[in-house]
């Protein structure tokens, strides 16, 4: 009987072993000695969440990963500039952009759960579209995208010559299995060699990520690569339901963006569009459910003589007002939305109900 319980317990650990979604390994490969922290995006038992220290100030490995309940597993995330300790990289936790940058690639997991790696083309964060993202870091240079090496840091805006040389790396990437790879060197190698070893991985898509004296991996409650100095952020993998409370930091979000949206109004009555335009895709960027924001960012396109997009804004701020039982102004918004851009009606049956044809054809003969 006894025999039979041992037995039972060992096929039940078996079994979890072989289901854990967050699997850690220490390997070689091609004659680099490197840990790797192995996540299965399929498994709802786990939560990706970037983990930020108060902007503008750096903490040690240790204070980040204390908090909430302490995660699985996790990694040095994007850049920051050491003298001010401003990250540098765009970070985004549920469509919300929370630290900013233009520079290199972003990987992003969508809210299906699908991880890719996108080019940033060089734009600034609030200018992307960040609606269905779960989670995005930003960093690179890129290593492998589509399966392909690709190493192209210049065309990327990164301009240290020394990004090239052996260093200690960490880095992440994502299988077509849509795995996740989270990996740090033991020694130092130069991203021609971190992109083959992404290669013998079978990642499709990699990335490098902030590494040298940042160089930081955790997981099952040890430090497998310590870090030499303070970190602005990291990329964190929590039980699902684990993942520490974000109420603190989304109030000083929306703090900051409605900072960003009064700066945006302030331009627009100057008539300097441009700078307008900027501050509110920031604001938008940081705090995207706000329907006053898109409704000026929509004022604001309409001056520019952007129609189409002016609509858009005009049709989100509508949405988001309806949403909220605030049927007079998503009948205003969605009433100057449909009259720019008649086309939009098919695609939006309850704000086409809202605004009946009639009444849009009597405003715009008024």
């Amino acid at each position: 009987m006894k025999k039979a319980a041992i037995f039972i317990l060992f096929l039940t650990s078996f079994a979890w072993a072989q289901n854990d979604p967050v699997v850690f390994s220490r390997e070689t490969i091609r004659g680099a000695k490197v840990n790797l922290v192995t996540i299965d995006l399929n498994s709802e038992a786990i939560d990706i969440r970037p983990i930020l220290a108060p902007a503008g100030s750096t903490k040690t490995f240790q204070s980040l990963l204390n908090q909430g309940n302490g995660p699985y597993a996790a990694i040095t995330g994007t850049f920051f500039d050491p003298a001010t300790a401003i990250t540098v990289g765009n970070v985004v936790h549920n469509g919300r952009l929370m630290t900013e940058g233009s520079v290199g690639s972003v990987m992003t997991i969508g809210d299906d759960g699908k991880a890719r790696v996108r080019s940033l083309e060089g734009k600034m964060g609030r200018h992307i579209d960040w609606a269905g993202t779960k989670f995005a870091v930003s960093a690179g240079p890129t290593l492998i995208t589509d399966g392909t090496i690709a190493i192209s840091p210049g065309s990327e805006g990164f301009k240290d010559r020394g990004l090239y040389g052996a260093r200690m790396r960490a880095a992440m990437g994502v299988t077509e299995q849509n795995k996740l790879l989270l990996l740090t060197s033991r020694q130092p190698v130069t991203l021609h060699e971190l992109a083959r070893i992404f290669e013998n991985l079978g990642a499709r898509d990699a990335v490098n990520l902030d590494g040298g004296s940042s160089t930081a991996l955790y997981h099952g409650g040890k430090v497998v690569s310590r870090p030499r100095r303070s970190l602005t952020n990291l990329i964190a993998v929590y039980a699902a339901g684990s993942a520490p409370d974000q109420s603190k930091a989304l109030s000083q979000q929306y703090a900051v963006a409605y900072s960003h949206y009064l700066k945006g109004t302030k331009l627009f009555k100057q008539g300097a569009l441009k700078l307008a335009h900027s501050q509110v895709r920031k604001a938008l960027s940081m705090a995207p459910d706000r329907p006053p924001y898109w409704e000026t960012l929509g004022e604001i396109l309409e001056s520019a003589q952007d129609i189409e997009e002016a609509a858009m804004a005009y049709i989100k701020a509508a949405e988001l007002y309806f949403e909220r039982s605030q049927d007079d102004k998503a009948k205003r918004c969605a009433s100057i939305g449909f009259s720019l851009a008649p086309n939009l009606r098919i695609d939006y049956p309850e704000l086409n109900e809202l605004v009946p044809l009639e009444a849009n054809l009597s405003k715009s003969g008024s």
